[in-house]
């Protein structure tokens, strides 16, 4: 059993033979699987984890605190007394809190000199959704913004991309899935989710969308 969260558990993520798990306690953990052990504990968070992304040899996390971070996975060379130096990437931006987190690569190769041990790419892109209805696209090695997705009215829980890493999915509260493209930052189409609902004795059928809500009479 993985005891040591002071408060629930928010997201969980799974490498190798590693579990990370997010809290409501503002920290990650990183557990042995095998043995349930706690092997080290991610501070830097001021408020609840909302997600943990594993991308091999970083771990990126998003926080109701506003902002995203960007973590070493390995952290077993670090020394005691040194773990502040886990975090090495902090993206602020966000007016609200952050959800969802996609992390595309950069296409580039590495050089044969870079390879060695965890390297940031300078097209390394993340991709973060808020509940300040925006997305944001973020250059993992400066850290800052590169552009901004505009146009939900409300919070972007859910997103995703093509096989392409050209095209991103945002969708949430609003009731709407937008698609974009993610070099420019421009709307591409949006497609408007409804919810139907059948009347006590099926007569009608309710559909209603963000704008307006159509009765339908069976019969």
């Amino acid at each position: 059993m993985f005891r040591g969260h002071s408060s629930y558990i928010n997201c969980v993520a799974v490498q190798d033979t590693y579990v990370i798990t997010g809290g409501a306690d503002s920290t990650i953990r990183k557990w042995d699987m095998t043995t349930c052990e706690c092997l080290f504990v991610y501070e830097g968070h001021t408020s609840r984890i909302q997600k943990v992304l594993l991308t091999g040899d970083f771990l990126f996390s998003s926080s109701f605190d506003k902002t995203a971070k960007a973590w070493l996975f390995d952290v077993s060379e670090l020394g005691e007394g040194n773990e502040e130096r886990a975090c090495i990437k902090t993206f602020k931006g966000h007016q609200k809190g952050v959800y969802p987190l996609i992390f595309i690569p950069s296409a580039d190769e590495l050089d044969e000199e870079e390879s060695e041990g965890p390297t940031i790419r300078p097209g390394d892109i993340l991709l973060t959704g808020s509940a300040d209805n925006t997305a944001r696209s973020w250059s993992v090695e400066s850290s800052g913004c590169l552009k901004q997705f505009r146009g939900h009215t409300g919070a972007v829980t859910t997103m995703a991309t093509d096989s392409s890493g050209k095209v991103l999915f945002t969708a949430g509260a609003d009731s709407t899935i937008k698609s974009w493209n993610i070099q420019s930052a421009q709307l591409l189409k949006v497609t408007i989710l409804v919810s139907v609902e059948n009347s006590v004795d099926n007569s009608q059928i309710k559909i209603k969308s963000p704008y307006r809500i159509l009765r339908v009479t069976l019969g």
